[in-house]
């Protein structure tokens, strides 16, 4: 089974993800990839003589993106580079980004046998311990996972895009008057669907894909997995009986989905201080696994690269926002 993950010019934080994968997979992997779109060259190199079994390939946005590191990049994603590269790994592959990183022993050999034995397509392993992302409704079990049947309030797709995924003249307030829509509906629908840390038969990831016209839609590929499921019924999902990654809130890779009222703050410049910081060995990312990097770490390098204080007190302000988004959703953020 290949392990492939998606990076973006943080590298530190790729770094920690490597270093859990080689401490905590225990038996054969076929592969490590890393598909990357846009880390300076010197932080891919060093990278490499760290790993030297892993395969770091890049999209054909890499050039662009590594010389203009700024927000003014217009921010393009490589849809077709991970769908490419995803047809091209093993029938079943680990999907992770850049800042996941294991938090418990995970055996992939025998993994592979049970999947393979209970024909599934999607298997969770990661849901930031919020209990509405994982479903109850068990059918079956092995060693390793539940096999589930989600309980979604709809699985036709016209209609899960119009109460789930429609905005606009407060759409989306009259489908929670009519008491169409909740939070934890919408939650349901990732029972079937996962960004990262999670483990696909590659035909049902490619399929999450179609249409999408170069955008990342969560709706679309929702609805893609509803087709995909309905049309082959024999297939299975699963959520596995613990979870084995955790998730960094430290920093991001952009600001989209991210920027919040009155806080000033350059994401590309807080990386670019973290990227010098851990390419000359100033930065310690591993002593405070299997928790997020210690804040301490990152308040030494923004104040030293910004004696004012600013950078460190923006950067404090957007890190709190950024968790309290997932809390609000009942996700664990430490």
């Amino acid at each position: 089974m290949d392990i492939i993950i998606k990076s973006f010019n943080r590298p530190y934080y790729l770094d920690r993800c490597l270093f859990s994968i080689q401490k905590h997979s225990k038996h054969s992997y076929t592969r490590i990839v890393v598909l990357d779109d846009g880390t300076p060259k010197q932080y891919l190199d060093k990278i490499q003589e760290k790993y030297p079994h892993v395969e770091i390939t890049t999209s054909d946005l890499y050039d662009d993106k590594s010389s203009n590191l700024t927000d003014s990049y217009n921010g393009k994603i490589p849809i077709d580079f991970w769908v490419e590269s995803a047809k091209n790994s093993s029938d079943y592959f680990l999907l992770l980004e850049d800042d996941f990183w294991f938090t418990k022993d995970l055996n992939f050999e025998e993994l592979e046998k049970e999947i393979i034995k209970d024909n599934l397509v999607f298997l969770k392993l990661f849901w930031l311990g919020n209990p509405k992302l994982t479903s109850q409704n068990i059918i079956g079990n092995s060693t390793f996972y539940n096999i589930i049947k989600p309980k979604l309030f709809t699985w036709n797709t016209f209609w899960y895009k119009k109460i789930f995924k429609t905005y606009g003249f407060r759409f989306n307030d009259v489908m929670k008057f009519l008491g169409f829509y909740s939070t934890k509906r919408n939650l349901a629908y990732y029972h079937i669907y996962s960004v990262a840390g999670s483990i696909f038969k590659k035909e049902y990831f490619v399929s999450l894909w179609k249409n999408n016209n170069g955008k990342v839609d969560e709706g679309l590929q929702i609805q893609n997995a509803l087709e995909y499921l309905k049309a082959n019924s024999n297939y299975k999902i699963a959520h596995s009986t613990k979870e084995y990654f955790q998730t960094g809130f430290s920093t991001a890779a952009t600001l989209t989905h991210k920027k919040y009222e009155g806080i000033n703050l350059d994401i590309f410049k807080v990386n670019n201080y973290l990227n010098e910081a851990w390419f000359n060995n100033q930065f310690d990312v591993f002593s405070s696994l299997p928790k997020d990097i210690n804040e301490f770490e990152i308040e030494q390098i923004l104040s030293n690269a910004d004696v004012t204080g600013n950078l460190f007190s923006e950067w404090k302000k957007w890190h709190n926002n950024f968790k309290n988004q997932y809390e609000k959703l009942g996700c664990k953020t430490e």
